[in-house]
């Protein structure tokens, strides 16, 4: 995609740099996925594809919802050419929550109660069918100079378009990713050795803490005792 640095020239958004956005806000999803799996063990599996919706829908609202770009558009200098309407907006986060893995496997099990076998079939023959037009469109389209396909087929149907943050950025390698993964996991780590810790004496705690009540207001209660009349 190519679009108008405001000078007259052209400044080419890079097919890879769209891919390389999607793929680097999966990555996100996954990092926090996989920490808060490790940080609470204690869930049960059958929660696990909520909690990947969930996070999704926190990273929705922290950037699209408010038409603000992506994490992984930011690290790769895009943003959305224009302001998105609300139905752009609605469209994309239900799309984005209904092709992933997790709320397949779960909402359009062969198996749910509230699907048939048909409806299954043809729901699953319609997003097979989206991911083939939208590889095709990247296959066919991906290396014209003067293609204006979008990041996606779901952003060619909606019509939303994307441009450089700053035309002038140069490409270099960013570590707040990496470094905020590792402060996570650390985080995760020490959370995941003080718990038990905290268990374990939380009844020494309680006792002690009410021995030393019992002993301040006893003492007090002397005191009152003890005063002349």
């Amino acid at each position: 995609m190519e679009v108008d640095g405001g000078s007259g020239s052209l400044f080419r958004v890079e097919r890879v740099d769209q891919l390389e956005s999607i793929h680097l806000d999966s990555e996100f999803h996954q990092i926090f996925y996989s920490q808060l799996l490790a940080s609470l063990p204690f869930l049960p599996s059958s929660s696990h594809p909520k909690l990947l919706v969930l996070i999704k829908s926190l990273f929705f609202l922290l950037s699209t919802a408010r038409n603000q770009p992506t994490p992984g558009m930011i690290y790769h200098n895009l943003e959305y050419s224009s302001p998105l309407s609300i139905p752009q907006r609605i469209l994309q986060y239900t799309f984005s929550i209904l092709v992933s893995p997790s709320t397949l496997s779960t909402l359009l099990s062969p198996n749910h109660p509230l699907l048939t076998s048909s409806i299954y079939t043809n729901i699953h023959i319609i997003l097979k069918l989206f991911s083939l037009i939208n590889f095709s469109l990247f296959l066919i389209f991906g290396g014209q100079s003067n293609t204006k396909i979008q990041r996606s087929l779901l952003h060619t149907i909606l019509n939303i378009k994307l441009k450089h943050s700053n035309p002038n950025a140069k490409r270099s390698f960013a570590t707040e990713l990496l470094s905020s993964a590792l402060l996570w996991e650390r985080f995760s780590e020490l959370a995941l050795f003080i718990a038990p810790t905290l268990l374990s004496i939380r009844i020494p705690i309680q006792s002690i803490f009410k021995s030393f009540l019992s002993f301040i207001f006893g003492i007090h209660t002397t005191h009152q005792t003890s005063q002349p009349p």
